[in-house]
């Protein structure tokens, strides 16, 4: 994080990626990538998510997973404690300087046929100048938070069912955004004081938890800002929230509180709904897949007849959706081919 240039700052807090390649990037590559042979890379005595294998960086948190199937690739997480020293790292690596990291190593990882998983993205209101914890509850309850996500809680206790500590979170952990509200005083205090850096009392942090197709765009999005978090950050704020005063029944029509137009004042119009989900042709080996017992029956039932078997599939081809014809159009090559014989093999 920046020295303290006002009221507000803003950093990333977390990025999640993951490799795909034939042969899968070892985790010698991973840690060159990152610019940081420097540093030793040890094994765990455990895995996650599916991986044989994990790695973590020395004086990092930074982990790195291998050996999943061969669809998976090569994994790596940077919690928002090692994005300090990543920065050092690919700026020594690559002569990059502090303007301009993030943008390039983002870039870095599309090049190499990274997809970003996650992404976390955090405003500090410093001192709760704008908002304090308890000017949102407030709100809240008014029905003054207008937001773009059907859910919202508040942290309780599971026994007594009172409210406990200062949060609010909007949308779904497991979606593709979600959004806590905290003091950050209560964090430190939960982390005994670990934290890098000093908050003043009441400083509230707005944190965006963005995965799948939202993380992968927005990691291109800031690419195209020149790695510019609070861009990004006010223009998320101002897509998800509004602070208004219920003057109107109509919530579209009601009147922005002017402190909320000052927290976000340099927020921009993002194309932020523009995203194109993704072919997923994973999706449609495993159909593939499962679909091939019943297909050798049937082949059977036909005596074998692998001629006749060619020339339906043939025929069958022109009945294929646009997006998969266009797929394998544009993914020709020898690797490709392999990656797709490698999940559809027999495996007893």
């Amino acid at each position: 994080m920046s020295k303290w240039n006002g009221a507000v700052e803003t950093q990333i807090h977390w990025i999640g990626f993951t490799l795909k390649a034939l042969p899968p990037i070892s985790k010698d590559e991973v840690v060159e990538l990152l610019g940081m042979t420097d540093r030793l890379c040890c094994r765990s005595f455990s895995a996650k998510q599916g991986y044989r294998c994990q790695y973590f960086i020395k004086g990092t948190d930074i982990t790195i997973l291998t050996e999943g199937k061969s669809t998976m690739g090569t994994h790596v997480d940077i919690p928002g404690g090692s994005v300090t020293a990543l920065q050092k790292a690919i700026c020594n690596r690559y002569q990059t300087t502090e303007d301009t990291w993030l943008a390039f190593f983002l870039q870095l990882i599309l090049d190499h046929g990274g997809k970003f998983t996650r992404i976390d993205l955090a405003v500090d209101d410093i001192g709760g100048s704008h908002f304090t914890m308890a000017d949102l509850y407030r709100y809240e309850e008014k029905g003054q938070i207008i937001t773009k996500f059907r859910r919202s809680s508040r942290r309780t206790d599971k026994k007594s069912r009172q409210e406990v500590g200062a949060q609010l979170t909007y949308g779904n952990r497991s979606g593709m955004v979600f959004v806590r509200i905290y003091e950050k005083s209560e964090e430190e205090n939960n982390n005994q004081g670990k934290s890098e850096y000093p908050y003043p009392p009441h400083t509230v942090r707005w944190e965006f938890e963005l995965k799948k197709q939202r993380a992968n765009s927005i990691a291109k999005l800031l690419v195209q800002m020149n790695g510019s978090v609070p861009a990004i950050v006010q223009s998320l704020l101002k897509y998800y929230f509004r602070i208004v005063r219920r003057d109107n029944k109509n919530t579209t029509r009601c009147t922005v509180l002017p402190k909320w137009k000052k927290f976000i004042k340099d927020a921009k119009d993002m194309p932020l709904t523009a995203e194109v989900k993704e072919f997923n042709m994973d999706h449609q080996l495993r159909y593939v897949r499962s679909a091939l017992p019943t297909l050798a029956a049937v082949v059977q039932l036909l005596g074998d007849d692998f001629g006749y078997v060619e020339e339906l599939l043939k025929e069958y081809r022109e009945k294929a959706s646009p997006e998969l014809l266009e797929y394998i159009r544009t993914h020709q090559s020898a690797a490709d081919r392999q990656r797709v014989k490698e999940f559809l093999k027999f495996r007893p």
